[in-house]
């Protein structure tokens, strides 16, 4: 069994039987009912806006160009969070 804090909602979760704790993050792409900008993804990752367009630069972040402009499919984006590597002290 590992306890575990998430960031998210603050609060301390253990693991075992009970299975992973869903991130509040990945709720709210879930409830998303279409593709998300720049600024909403900087927004929902409390990040800037420039590191996100860097990662899609980069290829590290799946997005999509509609009309000149970028936008992130919110399934993309939770493989995407589910593929990176927390840190383990």
């Amino acid at each position: 069994m590992r306890t575990t804090h998430n960031a998210n909602t603050g609060q301390n979760n253990v693991s075992g039987e009970a299975g992973p704790v869903k991130l509040k993050i990945v709720e709210i792409l879930e409830a998303a009912s279409g593709l998300l900008t720049i600024a909403d993804t900087a927004q929902l990752l409390n990040v800037s806006p420039k590191l996100i367009y860097k990662l899609v630069a980069a290829g590290k972040l799946p997005a999509s160009r509609i009309a000149g402009s970028l936008r992130l499919d919110p399934n993309s984006l939770i493989a995407w969070i589910g593929q990176q590597q927390t840190f383990k002290p």
